[in-house]
């Protein structure tokens, strides 16, 4: 029995204060990435303080440790949620600075959520500052290369062109995104059925929703069983198989790794419909980045992956 996080922070009841900055850096930030277990985590700093963040797509905002940074009393957060139900928030924290490695990043003063991430640190084994969320780079596009083990963040124009620097050669697929909340998703197959997943930087592996295969009338044959840990110090047993057959259009996994869970809470949160999430073990064997304006995933496979370098 293995034990994951498939999904970290989601907001519930609260409608974000976007104080972020449209005005963007004059060229792309590029910086190491290390995978704790199949979590990604870079290094940057919020206030001059410098420590790890899981980068995670699925959380829209940046999320703060209370063992970190000492928040205040507030009302603006009511609530986040993970995959075992609601937590209440009660502290936030004034973010006057953020910076990815070393770069600074266009952003307003803007309070974010403060809460208590020890039950993530047991589970990831390290010190985390936070969580690095959608409001930090939602005006770029994320590309994330897992052999090199290196994030970029391209700048972007109005209409999502790229403003300073671009992948030097064409992606090997190209595939429309539609935005549930903060969380991009996109269409795949399975045995002739249509379903749509999000795309979560946060998940350690892929995850159905048990009421959407249920709906379409699929299963998975399980042989193993996970046990799912997140924000909360709750547990959730969850059966794990592999399904065969998953299409991305023509970017098709041999065997892909899938645990089924109740995923209604991330569905409150976001107003949307997810039939699951694709973790990071799904985008692990090449190079995927995210243009958000523009609302496309472009993918890169291992053998021309390395050709995809910044101009």
């Amino acid at each position: 029995m293995k034990t994951i996080n498939p999904s970290i922070f989601h907001p519930a009841g609260w409608l974000p204060l976007l104080l972020f900055s449209l005005n963007v850096t004059a060229s792309p930030i590029v910086v190491p990435f290390q995978l704790a277990g199949n979590s990604i985590v870079v290094r940057a700093s919020v206030n001059g303080v410098a420590g790890n963040f899981l980068f995670d797509t699925s959380s829209p905002d940046v999320l703060l440790n209370s063992a970190r940074f000492q928040g205040f009393p507030c009302e603006k957060y009511s609530e986040a949620t993970d995959i075992h139900g609601n937590i209440p928030v009660t502290l936030c924290f004034s973010v006057k600075e953020l910076k990815l490695g070393e770069s600074e990043l266009p952003w307003r003063r803007q309070f974010v959520p403060v809460l208590d991430l020890r039950n993530l640190e047991a589970v990831k084994g390290m010190h985390l500052h936070g969580i690095f969320g959608h409001s930090a780079f939602r005006a770029f596009a994320v590309m994330i290369d897992f052999e090199s083990q290196e994030l970029t963040l391209f700048p972007l124009g109005k209409n999502g062109d790229y403003t300073s620097g671009e992948p030097l050669f064409s992606p090997s697929s190209s595939y429309d995104l539609e935005m549930c909340g903060h969380i991009p998703a996109v269409i795949i197959h399975w045995k002739g059925k249509a379903l749509r997943m999000g795309i979560d930087t946060g998940s350690e592996i892929n995850v159905f929703d048990a009421s959407a295969l249920e709906r379409k009338g699929l299963s998975i044959y399980a042989t193993d069983s996970v046990v799912i840990r997140a924000i909360s110090k709750h547990r959730l047993i969850a059966p794990a198989g592999f399904a065969e057959g998953i299409s991305l259009s023509d970017w098709q996994p041999e065997m892909v790794q899938v645990v089924v869970a109740d995923l209604s809470h991330i569905h409150d949160s976001i107003s949307s419909q997810l039939d699951g999430v694709l973790g990071v073990p799904f985008f692990k064997k090449g190079k995927m980045a995210i243009n958000y304006k523009r609302k496309k995933l472009n993918l890169w496979r291992t053998d021309d992956a390395s050709l995809a370098r910044v101009k």
